[in-house]
C-alpha cells in the first residue's frame, strides 16, 4: 500500500476506543473484508438514516440488500420444489439458444449467469423443443452464480386461480414470511427476474387479464428483468424483449441425454435413430428423444412424432402397475376420458382445466359411454380423475385444483382423436365439412392435434386416406399454410388424391417470379411437383431475391427441389451454389443436412465446404461436419479455421488439422494486416500496384467493417490504386462495400463495359453496392443503353394504358440507376439523343438531367462544360414544347422549368418566362372550364394540379437583377403574384441574411429577433426595393370598393413583403390585419415577428379567440390543434408577454397540456426578458406537469439568467424536479453563476436540504476544492 492509499480517507474507519484496540490486536477474526463490509453497512444505514428519516441504530428495519438476499434464497429453494416436480428436466444437458442479432449462439446455463442484469428476454420455441426447460437451466444458473433472483410463475397454472402474479409467487412455501411490499422493494433495484412459462398455453380471456397485469408490473418495477416462454405462432408477449430461440438438440446433446437417462443403451438407441429415416429428425426434440428413450427394448421404432407418443402411452398403459388400477376404474376407457379432456382443454384454448370442467368433462363422457354400451355402471368423476393421475399422463396442480397433462404435446395427441372423427365425417357429410373448418381447421390451439391426425390417418386404412386429403383440401380454403404442412406430414397416396386440384389453386394464387405467400406453401409442402416454380426463386443471382425465398418458409425442404436436387445445385455457380447450400444446412431439417454434406463432400471449391461446414456447425450437426472434413483439403481447414468455431467436434484427426490451420494462420500475414501495413507505413515508397492487387482480393467482413475502415483510409493516400482495385473487384464479382461507388465516381474512371452494363440492366427490386458501383463509372455509349431501355419501358408503359406495378418498379428502378451514371457520361448520352425525341422522352431525359443534388461523397457532379450543354438543350426542347401547344403536357413543360432551376443562368430566363406565361394561360382556361362545369368535368384535375413551386425554385435559383424586375412585374397576377412576392423575399433574405443557424427542421427560426427587434428600433424607416415594390402592388387591392378575391390577393402579398425590412406603415399594416382571415392572420403577424416588429398583446388574444368560436362548431380544429398552435407560437413575442401564463390557463384542459404547448415553450428561449422568465414559472406553478416536460426544463435550464438558476435549483431540491440525471446541468450553473454556487454550498454546510446528494453530486463536479470538500458533507453526517 503506498503512504497516499495509507493516507485517504477509504483506508480509514471510525470506531470507539474498545473496539479500535480489539481491530489493532493480532486477532485473526477481524479481516479486511470484515471492515470494509462494516464501513460500507454503517454508510448505507447512515443514508437510510438521513433519506428516509428512520432512527439509527440497530432497531433499524433490514436494507434492501438484506431483504434481497432472502428473497435470492427463498428463490432458490422454490426452484428446489420445482425439482421434485414433472415440469423440471429430466436431465443436466444445457439446452442452445440462438440469441437474435448475435453470431454464435449460446447455452442457456451460460446466459443466466448474467441473467439479473439483462434485459427482457422472449424464449420461443416449437413444441416440445424445451422452452420450459431453458427456462428453469436460465433460473437455476441464475441462482448459482448469484446473478439474480428468479421468480418462476406457471401461465398455464395461474390462469385458472384469481391471484396476482405476485400473491401466486408469494403463497409458495419458500416465499413464507415475504410481504407484497418486501418483494417490490427488492424489484425497484436491478436483478430480480420474473419468469413466465408458456404464454402459447393461456387461453383469449386469460391472456387478456395475464398482459393487462404483466404490463402494469413492468411500468411499476422498470428496473426488474421480465422472460416468457411460447411457441412461434403465439408471439404477443406482453412486452418487448431480446428474442432467444431454443435450437434443436446437437447429436453430441442427444448422446449426452441418452446416457443420462438410459446409459450406454441410450446410446445405442441414439446411434440406431440416426441410421433410421424419420425418426433421426424427431430425436433432435428433447419430449421425443425423452419418449423414445422410456420405450420399452425390444419395441419396433416409430417413424413418426404421432407414433413415437402413441408408442409411448401404450407401453406406459401396459406397465403392471398401472393396468390393473385404471382397469378397475375406467374399465380400459381411459383414453376416451383423456380424450374428452383434451377436447375441453383445448375448446378453451387452454392447457390447464378448472376441477369443474375436469368432473363435468368426466360425467359427459360417462353420459356418452353407458348410451352407446360400452359401460353399464357410471363411474365417479373424482375416481376417474384420480386414477388418470396417479396412472396417466394427467397432472393435479394448485389451489384451486386443476388439472393438466404432464405435457401439452400429449394433450394435443389426444385431442387428435377427435380431429380424426371430425375428419372421417366431414367426407359424407357436407355439414360436418364446414363444421370441421369453422371449429378445428380456422383455430389455431387445435393444429398440432390436426397434424397428428393427419401422420396417423394417412398412414390409415384407404378411408382414412381419403378423410386426409378432403380435409387438406378443405384447410387449404382456411390456411394455406396449415394445409402445405399437413401434406408433408401425410403420404404419397394421399398426395396422389388431392395434387391436381392443390396444383392448380397453387398456381392460380402464386404471381410468378414473386417471393409470395404460396412460395411459402411450396416449400412448406415438400411436393417436387412445385420445382419449376420454386427453383428460379432460389438460384438467382441476386441473393436479396435468392435469400428470401430459401428463407419464405419456417423450415426450408429440400425434397421441393425434386429428386435430382444434387446433380441440379452443383451445376450451378459458385455464389449462387454456395449460398443455396449453406442456407438448406442452416434452414432445413435432417434432410437437408444430409444433402448438403452429400454436396459439400462431391463440391471441390473450398468456399463452399467452409460454407456448408459454417452452418452446420451452427446447428451443432457434428457429424454432418466430421463427415464434410473427412475429405476437405488444407485451404478449405484454413477458411473453416478462421470462418468458425469447431472446438465441440471431437474427432482427434479433424481437431489436429484444425490445430495444423491455426499454426499457418498464425505464420501466415493476413491480407487485412498486410493492406493495414501498407495504409501506416509513411515510408516514402509506392505501394499503389501492390495496393490495387490486395484491394481487388481481400475478404471484406462487412459486420466487422476493419477492412471497409482501412480501405477508405488508403484512399485518402492512395486514390487512384483503391478505385482500380475496386473496379478489378467489381469485374471479377466480389462482394463491394456501401460507398464503394462513390470512389469509383470520384476517381474519374469512366469505361464501355458489356458486362458491368448487364448488372445494371438487370431488374432488381433495389439498388445495391455492385449494382451502384457499375453504374457509377459508365461511359456515354453504356449510358446511352440504359436511357434506350428506359424509353422502351416507357413506351410500354404508355402502350399499356393502365398502372402495372411490376413494369413501373422496373422502369423507376432502371431511371435511378441511370441517374447514378457519371455526369459527364449522362450529359453526353442525352445530347446523342435530344434530336429525336418526343414530347414525353423529353420530360424522361430532362429528368435524368434533374437528378437529386446529393452533398459529398454521395454528388455526382456535372462537368462546368456541361452548363452549355444544357442549355442548348433547355433552348431546344423548350421550343419544340412550346410549339407543340396542347399536345404537350403542363407536366412536360414544368420539368423544363426544374431543369432550368438545376442549371440556373440569366440567358435562360426568357425561356423561362415563356414557360411560366403557358402555365398561367393554360392554368386560367382550366379554371374556367372547371368553374363553368362545377368543378364537376374533366378539367377538374387539371384545374386543382399546380405546378407553381417549380417555376418558383426556378427564378430563385437565377438570382439576378433580371429576375427581381421580371418577379415585380408578375406581382399583380392574382396566380402567381403570391409566388413572385414569395421570390423576391427569399432572394433578398438569402443576399442580406446570414446563413448560420438558419435550418430549423419543421419550426420556426427565432434566433435573430432580437436582433431584428434592436435594428428595427435604431432604424425605423429601413425599408428594401422589393418590400416597396410589393406594398406599391398592395395598395390598389386594398382601396375601396375592391373584391373580396383582390383583398385575399393583397395579404398574400403582404405576409411576404412584411418578413423585409418595410420602414414604417403602421396604417396599411392595420388595414390589412382587419381584413385578413384568422389563417392568414396568423400568417402575416409571425413574419411581421421576424421583421422585427413587437406585436400588441391584443392582436394575438383575438386571433385565439377566434380560433376558440370557430371550434365551437366545428370541432376538427382543435382536435387537430394547428391552428391554435399557430397563434399560441407567438405569445412570447407580443408587447405584454407576461400574461402569457394566464392566457394559457384560460384554455380547454387539453391545449394547456406541456406536450401540446412544446413548440411556445422553446420558442420563449429566444427572448430574454425577465417578464418571459417570469410567465414560465408561472405556468409551472399552474400546472405541475411542466416540472417534468423536457422542453419546459431545457429552456429554464438554458436561459442563463442567475435568478432562473436560483430557482431551478431549488425546484430540485424541494423535489418538484428529478435531479438524479441532472447533476452535469446544475455543475454547469454552478460555474457560471458564483452566487449560485455561494448558496448551494450553505446548504450542504448547514444540511437543510433532504436531497443533498443530487447537489452535492453537482457540487463535486465543479473544480473547486471548497465545493469538493463539503460534497462529502452528506456522507459524514
Amino acid at each position: 500500500m503506498t503512504t497516499e492509499q495509507r493516507k485517504s480517507h477509504e483506508n480509514g474507519i471510525w470506531l470507539c476506543q474498545d473496539c479500535a484496540k480489539a481491530i489493532d490486536s493480532d486477532d485473526p477474526a477481524f479481516s479486511e473484508t470484515l471492515l470494509h463490509g462494516w464501513k460500507r453497512k454503517h454508510a448505507e444505514d447512515m443514508w437510510r438514516s438521513i433519506v428516509h428519516k428512520v432512527p439509527f441504530g440497530p432497531a433499524m428495519p433490514p436494507t434492501v440488500g438484506e431483504i434481497g438476499a432472502r428473497l435470492q434464497n427463498a428463490a432458490a429453494a422454490d426452484l428446489e420444489i420445482f425439482k421434485r416436480s414433472h415440469k423440471w428436466p429430466p436431465t443436466n444437458v444445457s439446452l442452445m439458444l440462438e440469441v437474435k442479432g448475435q453470431p454464435e449462439p449460446v447455452l442457456a446455463s451460460a446466459l443466466g449467469q448474467t441473467l439479473g442484469a439483462m434485459d427482457d428476454l422472449v424464449i420461443v420455441a416449437p413444441p416440445g423443443t424445451g422452452k420450459t426447460s431453458a427456462l428453469f437451466q436460465l433460473a437455476e444458473a441464475s441462482v448459482s452464480a448469484a446473478s439474480g433472483t428468479p421468480l418462476v410463475v406457471s401461465l398455464s397454472d395461474w390462469s385458472t386461480g384469481t391471484l396476482t402474479r405476485i400473491e401466486a409467487i408469494l403463497r409458495r412455501p419458500a416465499f413464507s414470511g415475504f410481504k407484497e411490499a418486501d418483494l417490490r422493494t427488492v424489484a425497484e433495484q436491478p436483478g430480480v427476474v420474473f419468469m413466465f412459462d408458456s404464454w402459447n398455453e393461456l387461453g383469449s380471456e386469460a391472456r387478456r387479464r395475464a398482459r393487462t397485469e404483466i404490463q402494469s408490473l413492468r411500468s411499476e418495477l422498470p428496473a426488474a428483468t421480465f422472460v416468457a416462454t411460447t411457441r412461434p405462432e403465439i408471439s404477443d408477449v406482453p412486452f418487448e424483449g431480446q428474442l432467444l430461440t431454443v435450437l434443436e438438440l446437437s447429436e453430441q446433446q442427444q448422446v449426452d441425454i441418452a446416457r443420462d437417462i438410459k446409459g450406454d443403451h441410450g446410446v445405442r438407441l441414439v446411434d440406431e435413430a440416426w441410421r433410421t429415416p424419420g425418426v433421426r429428425e424427431l430425436i433432435t426434440t428433447p419430449l421425443y428423444l425423452t419418449a423414445l428413450l422410456s420405450l420399452p427394448d425390444g419395441q419396433p421404432f416409430p417413424r413418426t412424432k404421432e407414433e413415437v407418443l402413441r408408442q409411448f402411452i401404450e407401453a406406459h398403459e401396459r406397465q403392471a402397475q398401472h393396468t390393473e388400477p385404471l382397469k378397475v376404474v375406467t374399465h380400459g376407457l381411459q383414453g376416451v376420458f383423456l380424450s374428452d379432456l383434451a377436447v375441453t382443454a383445448t375448446r378453451a384454448a387452454n392447457t390447464s382445466i378448472t376441477d369443474t370442467n375436469a368432473r363435468r368433462s368426466i360425467s359427459q363422457t360417462d353420459e356418452f359411454l353407458v348410451a352407446d354400451g360400452q359401460l353399464t355402471i357410471k363411474p365417479q368423476p373424482s375416481d376417474v380423475l384420480d386414477a388418470l393421475v396417479s396412472h396417466h399422463l394427467l397432472v393435479r396442480t394448485g389451489k384451486p385444483v386443476r388439472y393438466r397433462f404432464q405435457h401439452q404435446q400429449f394433450q394435443e395427441w389426444y385431442a387428435s382423436r377427435d380431429v380424426e372423427r371430425a375428419m372421417l365425417e366431414s367426407v359424407v357429410d357436407p355439414k360436418m365439412l364446414q363444421k370441421l373448418k369453422a371449429d378445428i381447421l380456422n383455430s389455431k390451439p387445435w393444429e398440432e392435434s390436426i397434424l397428428f391426425a393427419v401422420e396417423r390417418m394417412a398412414r390409415g386404412n384407404k378411408q382414412q386416406q381419403k378423410a386426409c386429403g378432403v380435409a387438406i383440401l378443405a384447410a387449404f380454403d382456411v390456411d394455406p399454410i396449415l394445409a402445405a404442412d399437413m401434406t408433408f406430414r401425410s403420404t404419397d397416396a394421399v398426395w396422389a388424391q388431392i395434387s391436381e386440384e392443390i396444383q392448380k389453386r397453387v398456381r392460380q394464387w402464386h404471381t410468378h417470379g414473386k417471393i409470395d405467400r404460396a412460395v411459402r406453401f411450396m416449400v412448406t409442402s415438400g411436393r417436387a411437383e412445385f420445382r419449376d416454380l420454386v427453383w428460379p426463386l432460389i438460384t438467382n443471382e441476386n441473393d436479396q431475391k435468392s435469400l428470401p425465398a430459401l428463407r419464405a418458409a419456417r423450415r426450408f425442404r429440400p425434397s421441393v427441389l425434386g429428386p435430382n436436387v444434387m446433380k441440379d445445385i452443383l451445376a450451378l455457380p459458385l455464389k449462387v451454389r454456395t449460398t443455396v447450400v449453406s442456407e438448406i444446412a442452416y434452414r432445413s431439417g435432417m434432410d437437408g443436412l444430409d444433402l448438403a454434406a452429400q454436396i459439400a463432400n462431391s463440391d471441390p471449391d473450398p468456399e463452399l465446404k467452409a460454407a456448408a461446414v459454417g452452418a452446420m456447425s451452427f446447428r451443432r450437426a457434428d457429424r454432418h461436419v466430421a463427415n464434410v472434413l473427412s475429405t476437405a483439403d488444407d485451404d478449405t481447414f484454413d477458411l473453416v479455421y478462421r470462418k468458425s468455431h469447431l472446438e465441440e467436434i471431437e474427432e482427434k484427426g479433424i481437431q489436429d488439422r484444425l490445430a495444423a490451420a491455426r499454426a499457418r494462420a498464425e505464420n501466415q500475414v493476413s491480407d487485412y494486416e498486410r493492406l493495414r501495413a501498407i495504409v501506416y507505413a509513411h515510408d516514402g515508397k509506392d505501394h499503389s500496384a501492390e495496393l490495387t492487387a490486395l484491394v481487388a482480393t481481400i475478404q471484406i467482413e462487412l459486420k466487422r467493417g476493419l477492412e471497409v475502415g482501412l480501405i477508405y483510409e488508403a484512399h485518402k493516400q492512395y486514390e487512384q490504386a483503391v478505385a482500380l482495385g475496386l473496379l478489378k473487384r467489381l469485374r471479377e464479382g466480389r462482394e463491394l462495400f456501401y460507398g464503394a461507388d462513390d470512389i469509383l465516381a470520384a476517381s474519374g474512371i469512366v469505361i464501355e463495359d458489356d458486362g458491368l452494363l448487364k448488372m445494371v440492366l438487370t431488374p432488381q427490386d433495389r439498388m445495391d453496392s455492385r449494382t451502384e458501383a457499375a453504374a457509377s463509372i459508365l461511359g456515354p455509349v453504356s449510358v446511352g443503353k440504359l436511357i434506350d431501355a428506359g424509353l422502351t419501358m416507357l413506351a410500354e408503359i404508355g402502350q399499356l394504358g393502365k398502372y402495372e406495378k411490376s413494369l413501373s418498379d422496373r422502369y423507376y428502378n432502371l431511371r435511378d440507376r441511370t441517374a447514378h451514371t457519371p455526369g459527364a457520361s449522362l450529359v453526353a448520352a442525352i445530347q446523342e439523343r435530344a434530336a429525336t425525341t418526343s414530347n414525353e422522352e423529353i420530360r424522361l431525359l430532362a429528368e435524368l438531367l434533374c437528378r437529386r443534388d446529393e452533398e459529398g461523397e454521395r454528388a455526382r457532379p456535372f462537368p462546368k462544360e456541361a452548363d452549355a450543354a444544357v442549355m442548348q438543350l433547355v433552348g431546344q426542347w423548350g421550343e419544340q414544347l412550346i410549339a407543340s401547344g396542347d399536345s404537350a403536357t403542363r407536366h412536360q413543360l414544368s420539368v423544363m422549368a426544374d431543369l432550368i432551376g438545376h442549371f440556373p443562368s440569366v440567358a435562360l430566363l426568357p425561356m423561362l418566362k415563356r414557360l411560366l406565361d403557358d402555365e398561367l394561360c393554360r392554368y386560367r382556361a382550366f379554371r374556367k372550364q372547371a368553374e363553368a362545369e362545377r368543378w364537376q368535368g374533366k378539367a377538374t384535375n387539371e384545374a386543382r394540379t399546380s405546378y407553381i413551386n417549380r417555376y418558383q425554385r426556378a427564378f430563385t435559383a437565377i438570382n439576378a437583377p433580371e429576375t427581381t424586375a421580371l418577379m415585380v412585374s408578375y406581382l399583380v397576377d392574382e396566380h402567381f403574384g403570391e409566388t413572385a412576392a414569395l421570390v423576391l423575399k427569399v432572394q433578398w433574405i438569402l443576399a442580406n441574411e446570414p446563413m448560420n443557424d438558419r435550418r430549423f427542421p419543421g419550426s420556426v427560426d427565432f434566433t435573430r429577433v432580437e436582433e431584428m427587434r434592436t435594428l428595427r428600433a435604431h432604424r425605423t424607416t429601413l425599408t428594401c426595393n422589393e418590400a416597396e415594390a410589393i406594398f406599391e402592388a398592395i395598395v390598389p387591392l386594398i382601396a375601396d370598393g375592391v373584391t373580396v378575391e383582390q383583398k385575399k390577393h393583397a395579404i398574400k402579398l403582404a405576409i411576404q413583403a412584411v418578413r423585409l425590412p418595410h420602414g414604417e406603415r403602421a396604417d396599411t399594416i392595420s388595414a390589412l390585419l382587419a381584413i385578413a382571415s384568422q389563417g392568414a392572420r396568423s400568417n402575416f403577424v409571425l413574419n411581421l415577428i421576424l421583421s422585427g416588429e413587437t406585436i400588441p398583446f391584443g392582436v394575438v388574444q383575438a386571433g385565439i379567440d377566434d380560433v376558440l368560436e370557430d371550434a365551437k362548431n366545428q370541432a376538427w380544429i382543435l382536435n387537430e390543434g394547428w391552428q391554435l398552435k399557430a397563434w399560441l407560437l407567438l405569445l412570447p413575442f407580443t408587447d405584454h408577454p407576461a400574461q402569457l401564463a394566464d392566457t394559457i390557463a384560460a384554455l380547454p384542459t387539453r391545449q394547456r397540456e406541456p406536450q401540446f404547448l412544446d413548440e411556445m415553450i422553446r420558442a420563449t428561449e429566444w427572448v430574454q426578458t425577465p417578464e418571459i422568465e417570469e410567465a414560465l414559472f408561472k405556468l409551472a406553478e399552474n400546472d405541475g406537469t411542466f416540472y417534468t416536460n423536457h422542453a419546459w426544463c431545457d429552456v429554464v435550464r438554458r436561459r442563463s439568467t442567475s435568478t432562473s438558476a436560483r430557482r431551478y435549483l431549488d425546484l430540485i431540491i424541494e423535489g418538484k424536479i428529478d435531479g438524479r440525471d441532472s447533476s452535469q446541468e446544475i455543475a454547469g450553473l454552478l460555474s457560471t453563476h458564483s452566487e449560485l454556487r455561494n448558496y448551494a454550498y450553505g446548504l450542504l454546510k448547514h444540511g437543510v436540504s433532504p436531497k443533498l446528494v443530487s447537489l452535492a453530486s453537482a457540487v463535486a463536479e465543479v473544480n473547486d476544492p471548497d465545493g469538493v470538500l463539503l460534497s462529502w458533507l452528506p456522507w459524514c453526517i
